[in-house]
């Protein structure tokens, strides 16, 4: 079975650019941005030259890494986050309600990341384009 016959929304492959013919988009970890060139702003040229038209976003944690992505023109969207605790990453800075805000900032559209679930409802955050269910998708699925 196809993962698109069960899910219809948008598959986005975080990392493995070499999962791109089976996505919709790439999106990218600050660490793993570097792994293309040490110069950001290069690598994202580079990776949005080999997967074209897919979509292309980056995980940003604070105002800092929004306000440089703003100077990514090749990006679709950001990954804003995390938004509470998450089992699949350890050590992360939870943001809570306080990313909702700093979300303004964004010239991208912006998806809320890590420790999202199903349930959350973001309907009066305006600048919450996407919320990004990762393990809590699997979860629902695994259990049907």
């Amino acid at each position: 079975m196809l993962l698109q016959e069960i899910y219809q929304g948008i598959l986005i492959v975080n990392d493995h650019i070499d999962f791109i013919e089976f996505a919709d988009g790439l999106h990218l970890g600050q660490e793993d941005l570097l792994k293309f060139d040490s110069n950001k702003a290069i690598a994202v040229k580079n990776i949005k030259k080999q997967i074209g038209k897919k979509l292309l976003g980056l995980s940003t944690h604070n105002l800092k890494e929004i306000q440089e992505a703003n100077t990514f023109k090749e990006l679709e969207y950001i990954g804003l986050g995390a938004y509470r605790d998450t089992q699949t990453k350890n050590n992360v800075t939870i943001g809570g309600k306080a990313l909702i805000e700093i979300a303004k900032e964004s010239q991208h559209k912006v998806a809320l990341i890590g420790g999202v679930h199903l349930a959350d409802s973001f309907d009066n955050a305006p600048d919450i384009t996407y919320k990004v269910i990762g393990s809590d998708l699997m979860r629902y699925f695994l259990q049907k």
